[in-house]
């Protein structure tokens, strides 16, 4: 009788495992993760000033944004990802020469998070794995001819599944 029982909850189990459709893929091992907090995010913004090499991992590659969501047609949120580097680039790397050193101080949530779940749709696209993104406040600190100055800036996260947060626009 014992082992009937735990037969039929094995079976019971593997049929009920099956139902579930909705769950988002495994992670993609040659994709690579991105930083386990906004904080994180905005520490790797400081780091990336000055060193336009660090530009891309900033944000989600392309890869990535189509492992997140499938789209009839072109994915906008790869052309928005585009534009944002090119301006972020200019923003990190193109940096008038009296200004010095620029040091982190920290992020703050400024809008609540947009939350789109798995089967979500948006446009043209069907989210396949939960993103989030939310607006933050990104605060610095720097010199300007030698004068200290506060450098705070707008800027928005994502967070892709468990592959982790990313820069998505300044």
């Amino acid at each position: 009788m014992q082992l009937k029982l735990s037969l039929f909850l094995v079976l019971f189990c593997v049929a009920c495992g099956d139902k579930d459709k909705t769950s988002a893929p495994s992670l993609n091992a040659d994709v690579p993760k991105g930083y386990t907090s906004p904080d994180a995010v905005g520490q790797a913004i400081v780091s990336a000033v000055r060193r336009p090499e660090a530009i891309d991992s900033l944000f989600p590659s392309d890869e990535l944004l189509g492992i997140a969501v499938e789209c009839t047609g072109e994915n906008p949120m790869v052309k928005e990802v585009k534009q944002h580097r090119k301006i972020c680039f200019h923003q990190l790397v193109d940096l008038p020469p009296e200004m010095g050193a620029v040091t982190y101080d920290k992020v703050e949530v400024f809008r609540e998070p947009k939350v789109f779940k798995v089967g979500d749709k948006k446009a043209n696209c069907t989210f396949k794995v939960p993103v989030m993104t939310q607006r933050f406040k990104h605060l610095a600190n720097t010199t300007m001819s030698g004068k200290s100055r506060s450098l705070k800036e707008g800027v928005r996260m994502i967070k892709i599944g468990d592959y982790g947060w990313y820069l998505y626009s300044l």
